[in-house]
């Protein structure tokens, strides 16, 4: 029988972050496990993920290949779209303030590519 690590912290935190990301917001169902509500969406890897997430530690989740096949580069426009987001709630922007916000967006994804 396989007993979860208990030298680093749980992984759970983690896997809840990630399945509310996975479901635009919406936050797991009370329990115990980690379980997606439309796993037809997701990849085995993914799925995988949040199985381990739900009882393992951080050192369990050390070599996940859904961590490992994952690239930076996907959650950029993510990110961006959140920063955007937050951009047009907030005031008006000038053109040369645009011009550096989508320079620096072309250098961060330089960086990932």
């Amino acid at each position: 029988d396989y007993q979860p690590s208990t030298s680093t912290p749980h992984a759970r935190p983690l896997g809840v972050i990630a399945m509310e990301m996975m479901q635009k917001g919406v936050p797991p169902d009370p329990g115990p496990g980690l379980i997606l509500r439309h796993p037809d969406l997701w990849s085995p890897e993914a799925a995988n993920f949040l199985a381990v997430a739900s009882w393992g530690s951080l050192d369990d989740l050390d070599n996940n290949k859904f961590l490992k096949c994952s690239s930076p580069a996907i959650m950029i426009p993510h990110i961006e779209s959140a920063r955007w987001n937050t951009i047009e709630k907030g005031e008006p922007i000038s053109q040369e303030e645009e011009t550096e916000q989508q320079g620096a967006l072309e250098d961060l994804l330089l960086e990932y590519t």
